[in-house]
């Protein structure tokens, strides 16, 4: 899937919303392959494999079709979209009731996380790397460092404690540090 721009303008935005609405097998089709890349980028960032995040894109264009009708023309489609999509795989995510493990704040304060990713890496390799995280990491980073949520939001999210939303992200940190470090050297 490449990369597509999803800028529409409003008209053009309210007509293919009210063509999909009539239930126009076209404008599905349009309205799929517009937003698909993006929406498939969010699925495989808290999927365990290709294959579950191509089903997550499809349950998650489900939920949507199903939901056009709620979205009003204010604000980003697109950014309607994305929320769609997380939470989906937030549902995903929570009914396999994975492990959050809690770990000392004090240890992982101490950890290193002052990475940057390397200007040569792709957005394919930085998915690569986010991907090798356990499932508890890799949820709240994407949460808190793609998605842009407090703590306090992943906490309420996912069940679980802020000091757990905290704590995975400092994980998370430390292991992408070492996974960078690993792949500076390696190159």
């Amino acid at each position: 899937m490449g990369n597509y721009s999803t800028t529409v303008d409003y008209e053009q935005q309210k007509h293919l919303l009210e063509t999909c609405a009539k239930g126009d097998q076209r404008a599905h089709k349009k309205f799929y392959d517009m937003f698909a890349p993006v929406m498939y980028g969010i699925c495989l960032r808290y999927a365990d494999s290709n294959e579950e995040a191509k089903d997550w894109l499809q349950e998650g264009f489900i939920k949507a079709f199903a939901k056009l009708n709620i979205f009003r023309n204010e604000g980003s489609l697109e950014g309607w979209l994305k929320r769609i999509f997380v939470n989906h795989a937030l549902e995903q995510v929570r009914h396999k009731k994975i492990l959050f493990k809690t770990e000392s704040l004090e240890n992982a304060a101490q950890a290193p996380y002052n990475f940057n990713f390397d200007s040569k890496m792709d957005q394919k390799q930085i998915l690569a790397l986010i991907s090798t995280l356990p499932a508890g990491c890799r949820t709240v980073f994407n949460l808190f460092i793609i998605e842009g949520y407090s703590h306090q939001e992943i906490a309420t999210m996912l069940d679980v404690t802020e000091g757990t939303s905290k704590s995975q992200l400092a994980r998370a940190r430390q292991l992408m540090q070492q996974k960078l470090t690993n792949t500076e050297i390696a190159q």
